[in-house]
């Protein structure tokens, strides 16, 4: 009889394939009780280990010995859990994820990595938990609120107001959000604003906020006056300098509860500004030729500002609520205004060492000797 070669060559073939087809299967037992390839848990890498296995390793990185609490304005405490015995166990949920990889699928996880989130099963003491959370200063706050109160302060830019009316916490809202972030392994917990409820203002403070209200529109000034080299605004400092005060530093105010201004208020400002800029029969210093800083003593040029029309300007701007730059009247007035009335073009005369100069935008056009008159034979020079 003729053999052929046909059952050798389908010999050859079927001994590879069942080579792979019984690797296949002592795979798919080995991952009947254990995690496929290519399985990440909670940032683990799980393959091939049980349920048990995995666990140790869930438990080992779950390190929760304290919580951040954030309260509304930002404001960070520390919560620590290490007395309450705080314990978390993975397995039910393990179990869960296990049994929904088909062993006879492992080869599924060869081609593409699966990664799961998985949450644990939390026990602690809760009664020595609610201590802790009770010696919380936004839970203390919660419980005994400070009193709301408004006050009006001066300070060196102008009145302001002063207020503790916030939103305070709600005690019971505050704690219940604290107990699901701890049973749901939270590290940082951020009050929201459902956890805080709006304050009433008293009636003491709506006369207070009455009160403001007017004071702020008076620190509202849009006034400028316009010196030159130089802009001055009436601003909220310089308006709260004007508000009337009693001995105490309270407001004043009329019987209708009209915020009263001092009588002379615009006359002091209008003079203070004078002395400021005013520099008509003033002493002005003079860098000379010769590099001297002298004093010139008060002479009759300069510039004078207008007191009395400017006290009458400001007064009437200020009580209609004028919005503009202001350039001053003056009664005395130099070439230049500002505090430089002199400007670049000027003649020099130099009394002690008998030289005049002449300047022209600033530059020496003319240096010469002069003779200067006699004060002793009442020929002064001017």
């Amino acid at each position: 009889m003729k053999r052929t070669g046909k059952p050798f060559k389908w010999l050859v073939f079927m001994i590879p394939v069942n080579i792979l087809l019984t690797l296949y299967l002592l795979m798919t037992f080995y991952y009947n009780d254990t995690f496929w390839v290519g399985t990440w848990i909670n940032e683990v890498y799980c393959t091939g280990k049980s349920v048990e296995e995995v666990n140790v390793l869930l438990r080992e990185q779950m390190v929760y010995d304290e919580v951040q609490v954030v309260d509304l304005e930002g404001k960070t405490e520390i919560l620590s859990l290490k007395t309450i015995n705080y314990d978390v166990d993975y397995t039910s949920s393990l179990k869960e994820l296990l049994d929904k990889q088909n062993p006879f699928f492992w080869l599924k996880g060869v081609f593409s990595n699966e990664g799961y989130q998985v949450q644990p099963y939390i026990t602690y003491d809760e009664e020595n938990l609610q201590k802790i959370i009770a010696e919380l200063e936004v839970v203390k706050a919660a419980e005994n609120p400070e009193p709301v109160k408004a006050e009006i302060r001066k300070t060196a830019d102008g009145y302001e107001l002063w207020q503790n009316f916030t939103r305070k916490p709600n005690a019971d809202k505050v704690i219940k959000s604290l107990m699901n972030g701890i049973n749901t392994g939270q590290k940082e917990i951020k009050l929201a604003n459902e956890c805080y409820e709006d304050t009433i203002p008293t009636a003491e403070m709506e006369e207070v906020y009455a009160l403001w209200k007017q004071i702020e529109a008076l620190q509202d000034c849009k006034i400028t006056y316009d010196m030159t080299d130089e802009q001055v605004s009436v601003d909220a400092a310089a308006v709260a300098e004007w508000i009337a005060v009693d001995e105490d530093g309270d407001i004043l105010t009329d019987e209708a509860g009209n915020v009263l201004l001092k009588e002379d208020c615009f006359k002091t400002f209008i003079y203070d500004l004078a002395q400021k800029y005013d520099t008509y029969n003033v002493p002005r210093e003079f860098q000379t030729t010769r590099g001297d800083l002298v004093t010139i003593e008060k002479g009759t040029y300069g510039n004078r500002l207008d007191k009395n029309a400017e006290i009458e300007y400001l007064k009437e701007a200020f009580l209609t609520g004028k919005e503009e730059i202001h350039i001053p009247t003056y009664d005395k007035e130099a070439l230049y205004k500002g505090k430089d009335d002199i400007g670049d073009t000027y003649i020099e005369v130099d009394m002690t060492e008998q030289v005049m100069y002449y300047y022209k935008e600033g530059e020496l056009v003319i240096e010469t000797p002069i003779v200067s008159g006699n004060i002793s034979a009442g020929h002064r020079t001017p």
